[in-house]
């Protein structure tokens, strides 16, 4: 995990925040994304990993595996509707049909 980036570019503030009573804004947590979705893709990887090793060690994959294998399309999945919902690129008359579902 990219510890150091996440250390300096986000730990930093909660300290800063609690001694002087000040208030943050989202930029100024904006430089720790990129350690933020490095570790997590590390941890996805790893996950990955660990269970193709159990599914070799059993010979077959057992329902806990599917179960995890499933858990991590969803969240794949989910962010990948979150991205094209919110992406800015989109035209504003291809997003009229997300209206609905916003509200």
């Amino acid at each position: 995990m990219d510890l150091p980036g996440l250390l300096f570019t986000y730990v930093t503030w909660i300290p800063l925040v609690l001694v002087t009573d000040r208030i943050t804004f989202d930029f100024y947590i904006l430089p720790a994304t990129g350690a933020v979705c490095a570790g997590i893709g590390m941890a996805i990887s790893n996950l990955l990993d660990m269970l193709k090793n159990r599914t070799i060690r059993y010979g077959k994959m057992t329902t806990g595996i599917k179960l995890v294998y499933a858990g991590i399309i969803f969240y794949l999945v989910l962010h990948l509707v979150i991205f094209i919902i919110a992406n800015p690129a989109l035209p504003n008359n291809m997003k009229q049909w997300l209206e609905p579902i916003i509200r």
